[in-house]
């Protein structure tokens, strides 16, 4: 059985990421600026490889737990600091398709 406060930390997380993705589609609906695909950015390939690693416990014998969410904070932090744009998950062309 899963942990209550586990369910309750996974909420919170999924809302602030959804919170994101309404906030990038709301600015890029309003100011038309160009966005990069969610699938190039750099943020997104480093926290789905860190979900993968913590999901299959590849690293399970080398890092001891909780490091590797210390290591992708300092990573999404870094860069976050050299990241520029918004991302945007559906492109214009498919948006006008729905």
């Amino acid at each position: 059985m899963v942990n209550p406060f586990t369910l309750l930390r996974i909420y919170g997380r999924m809302s602030r990421v959804l919170g994101l993705f309404r906030s990038a589609f709301e600015s890029y609906e309003k100011e038309g600026s160009m966005s990069k695909s969610l699938f190039t950015s750099k943020a997104f390939w480093t926290n789905f490889l860190a979900a993968a690693v913590e999901v299959t416990g590849a690293l399970s014998g080398v890092i001891p737990p909780g490091a590797l969410t210390l290591l992708l904070a300092g990573f999404n932090v870094a860069i976050r600091l050299v990241t520029k744009g918004p991302v945007h998950v559906l492109n214009s062309a498919a948006r006008d398709d729905e």
